[in-house]
């Protein structure tokens, strides 16, 4: 490749990327406001500040573009609540550790909280067509079953399946990200997560 064709090739890829980023960032508030059914891909490109065709060029459908705001933003909370409980050992010590990393990744991108506040399933019980939304669901639980089954060989575990303490959990959570959200995250990070962590204590914490 000459040296004219290989810039050109670099500039259109960072351009396109730079197009990709737009556009995932524009429908993640498009989404969070309009929830799935309600989003139309115009109104993601009019939020990017884009052509419809550029949109179109880049994701044919809003299925995909919902796909990857998942996949983008469910592997970055992932790995950011992953990263905030490594090396502790008191279950509930990392399910609080847990909480604060989840409730600042949220107040970072509150866009992406709507979404799955929006999306009108239970997050005990997910019933979700899209595969990767699925995946962030399971891969958010599977942490959650493994610190409950610690807590209960430790002996601090209420007489309950870590399966199910872990699905009451997520419920719990639904509703006090709920009644954050819809006070617009007025209250700090830190203080969702202080009463979150006091709710899972006294329904989970064996005394």
């Amino acid at each position: 490749m000459s040296p004219t064709k290989a810039k050109k090739s670099k500039v259109r890829v960072a351009r396109e990327t730079a197009y990709r980023t737009l556009v995932l960032d524009a429908a993640e508030r498009v989404f969070g406001h309009e929830g799935f059914d309600g989003a139309k891909i115009k109104d993601v490109a009019d939020e990017a500040g884009l052509a419809l065709g550029t949109v179109y060029s880049i994701y044919p459908s809003k299925r995909e573009i919902f796909v990857a705001v998942h996949e983008r933003r469910g592997v970055e909370l992932v790995t950011r609540v992953a990263a905030s409980i490594v090396g502790c050992e008191a279950p509930f010590d990392a399910l609080h550790r847990g909480l604060v990393a989840a409730c600042g990744y949220y107040a970072d991108n509150p866009s992406y909280l709507r979404m799955h506040l929006h999306s009108g399933t239970s997050w005990a019980d997910p019933r979700l067509d899209v595969k990767e939304e699925q995946r962030f669901y399971d891969h958010g639980r599977a942490p959650l079953v493994a610190l409950f089954e610690l807590a209960a060989t430790r002996g601090e575990l209420v007489e309950e399946t870590a399966e199910t303490c872990a699905r009451v959990y997520l419920a719990m959570l639904q509703v006090v990200f709920s009644d954050w959200e819809r006070e617009k995250l007025k209250t700090p990070p830190s203080d969702v997560a202080g009463r979150a962590d006091r709710m899972a204590r006294r329904a989970f914490e064996r005394r």
